[in-house]
């Protein structure tokens, strides 16, 4: 198991060089939770991302939130592991009738687990064997004052989330791989930001 005293300097490395941009922050520069962070706005919604990251446009319906290229050492090991310090998906999908993020997740999430075999096989999705959404794996929150629902699935080493907004005609999800504490000595730090972010959702259109 990694020495405690180890990672916890391993974390406040990452961490300074994740805040790294806060100390040339001046009064203008927004904060939030104690991060320097900017605005990335989309059509009819927007949310806040750390000044040190950038947003990579995968496709017209997805983007991804990129941390800065870090390299971690484990504990009593002679090799280093480097690439982002965190990586986040966001998805937009249309939602011509207007339903509630929760119906909407549901749906969609029935829909690809009958379109993967409906059980013949490994199962990722929050759905129990006869055809159910797992009720300890799938829920409606409210995120940000904010309708939302929450799923978890299966991602091998890591479990991954999708939190699920709702602007109108439009859903927004966010997508994070939540890796063990001891399989990644940064997991926490990783999570607080996906936090930043997805809190910090604001919808601006009418609906």
């Amino acid at each position: 198991m990694p020495n405690k005293s180890r990672i916890t300097l391993l974390i406040i490395a990452c961490a300074l060089m994740l805040g790294l941009a806060l100390s040339q922050a001046q009064e203008t520069t927004p904060t939030f939770r104690g991060y320097g962070v900017q605005l990335y706005s989309g059509d009819g919604w927007s949310f806040l991302y750390p000044l040190n990251a950038t947003v990579e446009t995968i496709s017209e319906t997805e983007l991804q939130v990129v941390g800065p290229e870090i390299a971690i050492r484990p504990a009593d090991a002679d090799f280093t592991v480097s690439g982002p310090a965190y990586q986040m998906s966001v998805m937009i999908y249309d939602n011509p009738e207007r339903v509630f993020p929760e119906v909407w997740a549901e749906q969609q999430i029935l829909a690809d687990w009958q379109a993967a075999g409906a059980g013949s096989g490994p199962n990722p999705y929050p759905v129990t064997s006869d055809g159910q959404l797992d009720p300890e794996k799938f829920a409606a929150i409210i995120v940000a004052n904010l309708p939302a629902a929450k799923a978890e699935f299966f991602g091998g080493d890591a479990a991954v989330f999708n939190i699920y907004f709702s602007t109108g005609d439009k859903i927004v999800v966010f997508s994070y791989r939540a890796e063990p504490e001891l399989n990644n000595p940064i997991a926490l730090m990783q999570l607080d930001i996906y936090m930043l972010m997805i809190n910090s959702f604001t919808v601006t259109a009418e609906e």
